[in-house]
């Protein structure tokens, strides 16, 4: 009986063991992005934001679904394009955030570095995609 109690003890600290080590891996990703990735990130998250909780609601407002569709069709290819200075009016949040996207001491453009969102059909809330163009002098392309 002893046996198999170390045994058991064995196996539920090492399922113990694993389970930390995951949460901490988990809990600790964004510390292993990169500079760039983070922007990228943060970037991507508020074209997400603007899109479904402001753009979207205010192009669709007192119109039909046909009149939705058409308006926003017309941005299939161009992209809707919002960059760091439009950005940083949507909210306090947002410009906060803005004002740590540095490439070392070099801050980010505000005029080239934007968010650039693409509606897709069939033209809903959450049909779209979202690309982020970098100017902010990381090597690598600028544009994700």
């Amino acid at each position: 009986m002893k046996k198999s109690k170390k045994i058991l003890f064995v196996i539920l600290l090492l399922v113990l063991l694993i389970v930390v080590g995951l949460l901490i891996w988990f809990f600790t990703k964004d510390l292993r992005l990169s500079k760039e990735e983070k922007i990228v990130n943060d970037l991507t998250n508020m074209g997400n934001e603007i899109y479904m909780s402001y753009y979207y609601p205010s192009v669709s407002s007192g119109k039909n679904l046909d009149e939705t569709k058409e308006f926003l069709q017309k941005y299939e290819t161009i992209g809707l394009k919002f960059n760091l200075t439009e950005l940083e009016k949507y909210s306090e949040d947002f410009s906060n955030k803005i004002k740590n996207f540095k490439n070392g001491d070099k801050s980010c453009d505000k005029t080239n570095t934007m968010v650039i969102i693409y509606p897709t059909s069939p033209y809903g809330k959450n049909n779209y995609n979202v690309q982020v163009s970098l100017d902010c002098g990381f090597k690598a392309t600028e544009e994700k």
